[in-house]
């Protein structure tokens, strides 16, 4: 495999959560009893060359595994479907653009959201915290490729693809890739983090009463076809946002009105978490 001197023991290497190990140049996922019996080294410890074989390797895996999806995630041009297992295709917001929301607890990762959704976060968490609530940022946007790793490990925690899509999307499929959407926590309940017991909390009462206001919107609630996500937010407060996750109407000729026509970053409409 070309990774230097971890050549001479069994080597496996842990990314994103999940082990690997390495066989015959491919990556063949471990459960973490079969890890304890194994010399585990964590990718970000691996030099630069070693991280791009691993990074081959890990891409070549995750390809194979989305392929064997049924239907296929890339129709015959490369591209992704509009529609995949019930979710629609989303837009991915450039890194570039993107502004910090602040950090997730403890963890030291930080959430990014596009600057208005950003905006809008910030009052709503000040206005929250003026009623005793704390609003946390959990899980903000995402990478095509952390969402991907997101997904395999529910393929192996569900059993199936099927399975696993009701409870994580696809990569490409997912609204945190919009750079809109957010997971929100109540700063005094760590433990109904992305739980359903997020519901009983003071922060969805006071989301579920206050969020409109601030162009937040629950998108998937209690009687909709997706499992129902408390934690689960969008910004639909300005135009851009407001047309991607509701397009207007169209008239005969297939042409929004004017007035309500989405601005050319937004022409990419898409649905779905």
């Amino acid at each position: 495999m070309g990774m230097g001197p971890l050549e001479s023991a069994p080597l496996c290497v842990r990314r994103d959560g999940q082990v690997y190990r390495v066989e015959s140049g491919t990556l063949r996922p471990i459960t973490a009893a079969a890890a304890k019996s194994a010399v585990v080294v964590d990718y970000q410890s691996l030099g630069r060359a070693q991280k791009r074989v691993f990074d081959s390797l890990w891409s070549d895996h995750s390809s194979r595994v989305l392929s064997s999806l049924s239907p296929s995630p890339a129709t015959s041009t490369g591209a992704a479907p509009e529609l995949y297992m019930g979710h629609r295709r989303q837009q991915v917001a450039d890194a570039s653009e993107l502004v910090s929301v602040g950090y997730y607890r403890e963890t030291g990762r930080l959430g990014l959201l596009r600057p208005a959704a950003a905006k809008a976060f910030s009052a709503m968490q000040e206005a929250a915290e003026l009623d005793g609530v704390e609003l946390v940022p959990i899980s903000t946007h995402r990478t095509v490729r952390y969402q991907q790793a997101l997904f395999l490990k529910a393929i192996k925690k569900y059993g199936g693809t099927a399975e696993a899509a009701r409870w994580s999307f696809p990569p490409q499929y997912s609204e945190h890739h919009t750079g809109y959407a957010l997971d929100i926590g109540d700063g005094s309940v760590p433990a109904a983090d992305v739980e359903p017991r997020f519901a009983q909390t003071a922060a969805y009462d006071w989301l579920r009463r206050n969020a409109t206001r601030f162009g937040f919107e629950l998108s998937f609630g209690p009687d909709g076809p997706i499992s129902f996500e408390p934690w689960h937010w969008r910004f639909v407060g300005d135009t851009t946002a407001r047309n991607y996750f509701h397009p207007p109407a169209v008239d005969h000729d297939g042409v929004a009105p004017r007035e309500a026509r989405p601005p050319a970053a937004a022409a990419q409409r898409s649905f779905g978490r």
